[in-house]
């Protein structure tokens, strides 16, 4: 008895991501669970070093791109709400655990979003004035200062 059986009017176009189109035992949305794993392992980094606020737009991107897969699978009849939501609760537990695996692993400089240093963080030089001097056959013609 199959898992989550394709629905009776599958369409062709659905099969295009699956990794094994022959056998329906176990058929959930290969899109999703990769979108809702990559999505928890970047946010678990985002949030374990506190940068969430400057990453809101890796937050969005993904918010958008499940909406999109899942708007897809929907209006081709790929999928319903059960095997997605699955596919997604999967993806984000198994994002979640890696991550959790390289922080107590040690392994932090393998997360997307790690730790930075002193060193990497720009800031914005002070002002400066520039003093240029223009020189033609050895005397000067012209000087410019600059801000």
């Amino acid at each position: 008895m199959p898992f989550f059986p394709r629905p009776e009017n599958y369409p062709e176009v659905c099969n295009f991501l699956l990794l094994d189109t022959t056998n329906d035992t176990f058929n959930l949305p290969l899109a999703t669970n990769m979108l809702t794993f990559t999505f928890a392992y970047l946010a678990y980094g985002m949030q374990e070093n506190d940068v969430v606020k400057q990453n809101s737009f890796t937050y969005l991107f993904f918010l958008i791109l499940l909406g999109l897969d899942t708007l897809w699978n929907y209006s081709n009849s790929c999928y319903n709400a059960i095997p997605l939501a699955v596919s997604g609760i999967l993806g984000m537990a198994a994002g979640f655990i890696w991550g959790g695996i390289l922080k107590s692993s040690k392994s932090t400089h393998l997360l997307y979003f790690s730790a930075l240093g002193r060193n990497d963080v720009c800031s914005r030089p002070s002002k400066q004035t520039f003093k240029c001097e223009v020189y033609k056959n050895g005397k000067k013609i012209a000087t410019k200062l600059s801000k």
